[in-house]
């Protein structure tokens, strides 16, 4: 009915006996009274005798009975709950998600996506309904609950005031979970996502009974981004490469500047066509520290139009993960500060050892995924060898019984035999390849130096209780420190969002300078530092240790720079349309039941008055 809803139409069969009674009432015949005349020629001849003779009478227009059957009416849309569409909140519970990603910082809309949607957030809560409960969740990169399902306007309002944007991507699974939780099995509840889409696919959100509406932000695609830079050593000398994508539909020019410790050694403006990326390798004489790119264009979104890498190729660990998918491993990794770590499912073409162009990888990880031949200096192979690895393979065998380990770096504090392995691969080391840790079934560790250095895992660590052992994360930073080894002193590069931990010698905190110009303390908890909260791009400062660090944070992630705002988010599957505005059914019965009840006060007044 458009902009007509009943909530229980089935009152609406009321009607028919209800209404059908009071007509009835009207058609029956009128009631004699008795009265004495002293003769018959006083009673004037009237058809009201002749009426009153029968069972029925001819309906005729009467006031009262309109008066009553409208009255009927208004009762009966009070109890099927009359309501009519307006801007606004839908059902008594209502659980608002507001995406804080990076590219909700997007100025398209002025000032800013995030800003704008706060704005419509704000305006909701002004236009609910004095019993409308309310609650918030910040869809960052750790959700949070900002307020509860309540209906306090002024807990809402202050609640919308500690919102926060951030220079990371959003953890959408985690913060549709929460809504729902917050929700339950209510029957009127609903999930308003505001975003601009820009997230992946949430495969694993199990909805209940609240119904999910999207309601976008955004509206323009056009944005820059520093996609790759690093320097390599070559016998020729070192070299810096740099890599910018253009996410607009337009070819577009940005400048590019590469600095050096703040100091520019090279700028170009450069024309890049729509969807493409440009690249370009640089050569390379100074000993700065830390390199600096910088893109100068009129894009919406500044978060990516800077990039950090450190001047001494030995200053930090580029890292590939391929793999379907290991949290211990990406634990393990990303909280090593030395590493920057990209994650893909299979090979990157470029990377194969038949790409004549220089690896943009320090080191490759291969987890229970086929190795193959590449082109980076280092290789960690967890379970499958393949092409490269130094080892020849017989394929899987039974769990074998843990022999020994030689005395190696890669070995320390390491003990492979309370570790239970489901099953192993038969290997035999080749190439230089040296045995540090075998079974009964043949080699379990496997290392080479030359070229190219070789880890290889005789094992896939799925398959065992190695990374609940406390020997797995110290296996991992042994690796790293024997395959791709970095500076502990200089700047040091992370993601924006990224989380990274130092050992802790003494039980004191340590202080944390952000880019915005305040600070937070980094405590220690169980024998480490782990500091968070680096979630905005530019430089941080660790003071408090004897060595303190300058680092330098950068959104590097392509779905939160491809700030295109989405007509559709795919939520388990199903693509969830967008609703440019939110849409409410407001309650109209009780209005409706105090006209009914005006309707019958004028029937009882025009009743008297006839009397």
């Amino acid at each position: 009915m458009g902009g007509l809803n009943f909530q229980a139409p089935g009152a609406f069969w009321w009607m028919l006996p209800l209404g059908g009674l009071i007509v009835v009432l009207y058609l029956l015949r009128m009631r004699r009274k008795q009265f004495e005349v002293p003769a018959t020629f006083l009673w004037p001849e009237r058809v009201d005798e002749v009426r009153a003779n029968s069972l029925f009478q001819r309906l005729r227009f009467n006031w009262l009975m309109v008066l009553q059957l409208l009255a009927l009416l208004l009762l009966v849309f009070g109890l099927a709950r009359f309501q009519w569409k307006q801007t606004g909140l839908l059902g008594k519970a209502t659980v608002i998600v507001l995406d804080s990603s990076a590219s909700m910082g997007a100025t398209d809309v002025e000032p800013s996506r995030f800003a704008a949607a706060v704005d419509q957030i704000e305006k909701l809560i002004g236009s609910s309904g004095a019993n409308d409960q309310i609650a918030l969740v910040e869809a960052g990169t750790v959700p949070r609950v900002v307020f509860s399902l309540t209906t306090d306007p002024a807990v809402m309002r202050d609640g919308l005031k500690s919102v926060r944007q951030s220079d990371t991507p959003s953890n959408m699974s985690e913060a549709l979970q929460l809504a729902n939780a917050l929700v339950g099995e209510s029957e009127s509840a609903r999930i308003l996502l505001v975003s601009d889409g820009c997230f992946d696919a949430v495969d694993d959100f199990s909805q209940d009974k609240a119904e999910l509406v999207f309601q976008p932000i955004g509206e323009s695609e056009k944005n820059f981004a520093v996609q790759a830079l690093g320097v390599k050593e070559t016998a020729d000398g070192k070299f810096v490469y740099v890599g910018v994508k253009n996410y607009g539909l337009d070819t577009a020019k940005t400048g590019v500047t590469l600095s050096g410790d703040g100091q520019t050694f090279w700028t170009k403006t450069v024309e890049i066509g729509g969807g493409k990326t440009w690249g370009q390798t640089i050569e390379f004489k100074g000993d700065a520290k830390l390199l600096t790119c910088e893109l100068q264009n009129d894009d919406k979104l500044t978060a990516d139009n800077v990039a950090y890498a450190s001047g001494d190729p030995a200053g930090a660990i580029n890292a590939l993960l391929v793999s379907k998918g290991n949290l211990f491993i990406e634990n393990v990794l990303t909280l090593d500060p030395r590493i920057v770590l990209d994650r893909a499912a299979s090979l990157p073409a470029t990377e194969k050892a038949s790409n004549s162009e220089p690896s943009k990888y320090d080191l490759i990880i291969f987890d229970d995924v086929a190795a193959e031949a590449v082109k980076s200096p280092a290789v960690l192979t967890l379970g499958i060898p393949g092409p490269g690895v130094p080892v020849s393979d017989k394929g899987w065998g039974a769990r074998g019984v843990y022999q020994n380990a030689v005395n190696h770096p890669l070995m320390s504090a390491v003990d492979f035999s309370t570790v239970y392995i489901e099953k192993q691969r038969l290997v035999q080391p080749t190439g230089g390849g040296k045995v540090l840790a075998r079974t009964d079934k043949g080699p379990l560790v496997i290392a080479s130096e030359g070229a190219q250095k070789h880890v290889f895992l005789g094992f896939s660590v799925m398959d065992s209780d190695f990374p609940l052992t406390i020997g797995f994360p110290i296996f991992m930073a042994n690796t790293m420190d024997f395959l791709a080894p970095a500076s502990t002193t200089g700047p040091l590069i992370v993601r924006s969002g990224q989380t990274v931990a130092f050992p802790a010698v003494e039980d004191k905190s340590l202080r944390l300078d952000r880019p915005e110009g305040d600070w937070m303390p980094v405590p220690a908890r169980q024998g480490r530092y782990s500091v968070r909260g680096m979630d905005r791009v530019g430089q941080y400062k660790l003071s408090g240790m004897e060595q303190p660090r300058n680092i330098f944070a950068q959104l590097r992630d392509e779905r939160e720079s491809n700030i295109r705002p989405q007509d559709a988010v795919q939520i388990s599957g199903k693509a969830i349309a967008s609703e440019r505005k939110s849409n409410r059914y407001g309650d109209l019965w009780r209005p409706m039941l105090l006209l009914a009840l005006l309707v019958l006060a004028g029937e009882w007044w025009l009743f008297a008055r006839k009397s």
